[in-house]
């Protein structure tokens, strides 16, 4: 599959299963709480956002 990436880590705090914009925002609003002292990780179905 092109575009397909292994997540580094083993374990994720979040999952975020959107496309484009809405998961990628999502993500930073997240990660971007200094609160948030976790690990997202962002699924996506379309790499290349061609279908975005």
């Amino acid at each position: 599959m092109a575009g397909h990436t292994t997540p580094k880590a083993s374990a994720y705090d979040v999952v975020i299963v959107g496309r484009a914009t809405m998961a990628a925002n999502t993500a930073w609003f997240v990660a971007s709480n200094p609160d948030f002292k976790g690990r997202v990780l962002i699924v996506e179905p379309d790499p290349t956002f061609a279908k975005a």
